[in-house]
């Protein structure tokens, strides 16, 4: 009688969870984990009464005999908060899972079995056993459809979390990583090149003119050209590990993980052409759109006393310095500021 009249007390209690939950009582964890650990301390003491001190219970079954049960108030008990438990499942609405909709037929084959058991007036009879069969279906089918909500609920959220990730490191504009991406990769990237004593390679690059062709053309227009520059910059990637990221305004940061000098400067060389092939009219002095581009290696096993990342965007200001439209690859860890060429390896 504990477990006939246990199921459906435990759904009532959810309910009265429920509703509180959405009063202005704060439903917590917590709250939740106290009414687990009431249910089961309940069942403990119910198994240990009903094991230990059987003979202090009355008396609800006699050979078998169901008839002492029918007019205890136990029975009514049971039928009463199974009913109560049924009409608040039906009452509240909220059969739109799949959850819900097997939490009704459970409760409602249970409600079967108490009027079956009551009915069967014994043991081993028809009746009873078709209650039995009830239950066990009902508790089965209950069960696994709570297994499988509680699995598809997992890859929702993974799946949700996968997209805000996603469009959490995304620019907005360009579709290409953020620059709160880039920093995290960046600083993560150097402390693997540093450890595994691998190359690492950064290249700065900057659209030539860019305020021009805003002022000309409009800020709609500017974005299109940021779009297609992004594409074309993404276009020259071939490994896996290589990242653009848009490093804010008109200005993009290439990363290249195990990227030897003369590597990063073709790939840099690519990027360059692929932007001219876009042929993108502009009133500068080349006609088009174009980039600058400046280059930075870590060689492999090197100390260097400037950051990757600086020493990038000097050779951007060098390559800017010289013309524009070209690729500087060197070694300076200085930063911005007034200088020729100096050692850097012009390319264009």
């Amino acid at each position: 009688m504990l477990w006939h009249g246990g199921f459906p007390t435990l759904v009532l209690l959810g309910f009265g969870a429920h509703w509180l939950a959405q009063s202005r009582f704060i439903f917590r964890l917590k709250h939740a984990r106290l009414l687990i650990l009431l249910g089961l301390a309940g069942s403990v003491l119910g198994c240990i009464v009903a094991v230990r001190f059987g003979d202090a219970l009355p008396m609800l079954i006699k050979d078998g005999s169901y008839s002492l049960l029918r007019h205890s108030p136990v029975a009514f008990y049971v039928v009463v908060v199974s009913v109560a438990a049924l009409a608040a499942q039906l009452a509240s609405g909220r059969l739109r899972t799949v959850l819900d909709l097997w939490l009704t037929i459970a409760l409602l084959a249970f409600f079967a079995d108490v009027t079956l058991t009551l009915a069967g007036s014994a043991r081993f009879t028809l009746g009873w056993y078709g209650a039995r069969v009830a239950s066990v279906i009902a508790s089965s089918a209950l069960l696994a459809a709570l297994l499988v909500e509680i699995s598809m609920l997992y890859s929702r959220l993974a799946r949700i979390n996968e997209d805000l990730e996603q469009k959490a490191n995304r620019d907005a504009l360009t579709g290409l990583y953020n620059r709160g991406w880039f920093d995290m990769a960046y600083a993560r990237e150097c402390l693997v090149a540093r450890h595994q004593e691998q190359p690492l390679s950064v290249l700065m690059v900057d659209v030539d003119h860019f305020k021009l062709f805003n002022d000309a053309y409009g800020h709609a227009a500017g974005d299109d050209c940021l779009r297609q520059v992004a594409n074309a910059l993404h276009g020259c990637l071939r490994r896996q590990g290589d990242a653009v990221s848009r490093y804010g305004g008109e200005e993009f940061v290439v990363l290249l993980p195990g990227c030897a000098t003369a590597s990063a400067i073709s790939i840099a060389e690519a990027m360059r052409s692929a932007v001219r092939k876009l042929d993108i009219p502009a009133k500068t002095p080349a006609g088009r759109v174009t980039i600058s581009l400046g280059v930075y290696t870590c060689e492999a096993g090197k100390s260097h006393s400037g950051d990757p990342l600086q020493c990038a965007d000097a050779n951007l200001y060098r390559a800017k310095a010289a013309g524009r439209d070209r690729v500087v690859a060197g070694r300076s860890a200085k930063g911005r500021g007034p200088g020729g060429i100096g050692q850097g390896a012009l390319a264009q």
